[in-house]
């Protein structure tokens, strides 16, 4: 009885082993990968800064998700587009500060800065995109969120008072 039992249990190590062997290698993220997303996003950045909007648009999926700063989400290239077509001349730095991910999705996050047409900074802020590799081992972003670290005004000490008032 006790060598059945000593031949159950390397028996049944023995299949543990060749099942955690036999499963596939972990999905990771390549440094080539993590180095595309910078020069993806320099690429971005040269498109918009020269007006080169569709272009530029060309970075999302059909049907990514884009939550702007205090407004509602939009869903879609063609809405995000018509968004960004309101933005005056204005130029955009970006950098790519963290990539995270696996072989099928990665997580961007980078700061912007904003600028008029004669360097003044009228933004500036953090930004943090989903991306899907396709097919074709591009990456195109599907979801992006970004937020200012500029605080917003203080309301005005009569607007204050009224709102108490109300």
């Amino acid at each position: 009885m006790k060598n059945t039992q000593s031949y159950a249990c390397l028996l049944l190590l023995s299949g543990l082993l060749i099942f955690n062997a036999c499963q596939p290698a972990p999905c990771t993220l390549s440094e080539e990968d993590k180095a595309a997303f910078s020069a993806k996003t320099e690429a971005d950045e040269a498109k918009w800064n020269s007006g080169d909007r569709d272009g530029y648009m060309m970075r999302y999926a059909e049907d990514a998700l884009f939550l702007p700063a205090n407004t509602e989400a939009l869903r879609g290239r063609e809405a995000m587009k018509a968004w960004h077509m309101e933005f005056p001349e204005i130029k955009i730095a970006f950098e790519v500060k963290e990539v995270r991910g696996t072989c099928h999705f990665a997580t961007v996050y980078g700061t912007y800065v904003l600028t008029m047409e004669d360097g003044t900074e009228v933004d500036r802020g953090k930004w943090l995109e989903v991306q899907e590799k396709q097919a074709d081992g591009s990456w195109i972003i599907t979801q992006d969120i970004f937020n200012s670290d500029i605080p917003l005004p203080e309301p005005a000490e009569d607007a204050t008072a009224d709102a108490v008032d109300s």
